[in-house]
Order: C-alpha cells, then sequence, then structure tokens
C-alpha cells in the first residue's frame, strides 16, 4: 500500500514536469519571433513537438511553414528551367537555373 509522501513526491514529479514543459514552451514562443526572422520559424513547431505538444498540430504548422514555401520555390525553378531557353535577347538565351549555378 503507497503513503501519503509516496503520494506526494508523484504529484511533486508531476508539477515539476509541467513547470518544466511550461519553461520549454515559453522559450520557444520568445524564439519563435527571431527564429522567423531569420528564415528557421519552422524549427518552432519541431521543438514543440520534442516538448510533448500535439503532433498533428504541429505537423500541420510544419507543413504551413516549411513545405508550402519549398514546393513554391520548387515550381518557381521548374518554370525558370522551362523558360529560359525560350527567351532570346540581344545576347543570347537567359540562363537557366543550372547554368546560373555552374557560375
Amino acid at each position: 500500500m503507497a503513503t501519503a509522501s509516496e503520494f506526494l513526491d508523484a504529484d511533486d514529479v508531476e508539477t515539476k514536469k509541467r513547470k518544466r514543459t511550461e519553461r520549454i514552451h515559453a522559450a520557444l514562443n520568445k524564439a519563435a519571433g527571431t527564429l522567423g526572422v531569420f528564415g528557421l520559424g519552422f524549427l518552432v513547431p519541431i521543438g514543440r513537438m520534442i516538448a510533448g505538444d500535439s503532433p498533428r498540430e504541429q505537423l500541420r504548422e510544419l507543413w504551413h511553414q516549411l513545405f508550402i514555401p519549398l514546393i513554391g520555390i520548387g515550381v518557381f525553378l521548374a518554370v525558370w528551367a522551362y523558360f529560359a531557353p525560350q527567351v532570346n535577347t540581344s545576347l543570347g538565351a537567359i540562363p537557366g537555373p543550372a547554368q546560373v549555378w555552374e557560375q
């Protein structure tokens, strides 16, 4: 049979765990603005998942902050690669992404 002190210890452990999680969330919220300025805002949902937040919500946030911009960049590069050789100027064709990367 458990004693009263064992119940208090279990409650104390839960309280410490909850406070630790709250500190982590406060730090992530504080860092979110700065990370966003540097284009690293996608790290916040990853940190929240590690801290124990709902993975479903954080994956949705990660999708919005990381994958949608990457898809946009990919579409831009594909359109550039397709249309660049078709545009001729007095100096020649516009270079595609591959030629720009080589230079």
